[in-house]
Parts: C-alpha cells; structure tokens; sequence
C-alpha cells in the first residue's frame, strides 16, 4: 500500500489519495485525519506528502512523523517535500519587495485560508533529517524537490524534499 497523505488536488495514480479537507472538486480515495492513520504497525510500504508537514506545530509534526513511521513496513520510504526555513529566510533578506510577497506564501500560506492550510512551522534540513533520524529511519536523503509548489527551477531551492527509509 502506498499513500498520499494531504493529497488536495494533486490526485496520483497508484496511491491511496488521502485528505482531511476535500474539496468538491477533488478527487481523493480516502478522508482521514492524517494525524491518525487507520492503518496497522508496519503496514505500509510508502508514505508520499507533499507540503503538509508545515500545517502542523512544531509539537504536532513531531507526533505525525511518528504515527507515520509507525505505519511503515520496515524498509519503507517516506518522501516528504515542505518549505526550506533556512533558504527562505536567506532569499528573504536580499530579496525585492516583489520576490518577497511570493516568499510570505511559503512562510505563512496564502490570505484566503481554507480549513488546515496555515503554515504553522517550517523546517531546515539539519531540523527535519535530525528528526527522521531520531525516530530511526536508516537512509535519509536530501533530493530534488518535485511538487508543483516548486516545478519552477528559479524556487527549487526554496524547497526542502527528503526521501527517508525505515
């Protein structure tokens, strides 16, 4: 089984598209609090989530990131893609004040909020790995990021993607 946690509108093929806010027109598998998986220990072999960390505190995403790594089968991947705190923070300061409404998207989301999706906290990579790592994944990886938040190679490096094994 392989899932996608905070799917939204971004419906892939192969996963269980999982939301806990869905929209009439989205198309999505399966409405669950992400914080709760309805799955057994060791159960799945592949957790994608594409900015949805941030929608969490600090506290909370430490929680969801255990929940999920409970979830997962041994050697299971979790891909994990979220605003870069540290490159953000450093474009912001030399930034135009143009460039920097689109970086006040990554720090805080957009004005017209809908249901969950604040941002509540940001994560540098040293954070987020020193995280995973505690939690006893195996393999943590930086990799190219890949969502449509970041298809644009100006903002790449504004994002922070991670592929970890359990």
């Amino acid at each position: 089984m392989k899932l996608h946690l905070g799917c939204g509108n971004d419906y892939k093929e192969g996963y269980v598209n999982v939301d806990l806010y869905p929209q009439p027109d989205y198309k999505i598998d399966e409405v669950w609090d992400i914080r709760s998986i309805p799955q057994p220990d060791n159960s799945v072999d592949e957790i994608l989530s594409s900015h949805v960390i941030e929608h969490f505190d600090f506290k909370t995403g430490q929680a969801v990131l255990s929940e999920w790594y409970r979830v997962l089968k041994p050697n299971g991947i979790l891909k994990l893609e979220t605003p870069d705190l540290l490159s953000n923070c450093q474009e912001f300061v030399t930034a135009d004040d143009q460039r920097r409404i689109y970086l006040y998207n990554n720090f805080f989301s957009n004005a017209d909020l809908k249901p969950g999706q604040a941002h509540l906290f940001l994560y540098t990579e040293q954070q987020l790995c020193g995280f995973l790592y505690h939690l006893k994944f195996k393999t943590i990886n930086r990799v190219q990021p890949w969502s449509q938040y970041s298809v644009d190679p100006k903002n790449k490096h504004l994002f922070l993607a991670i592929e970890a094994q359990k």
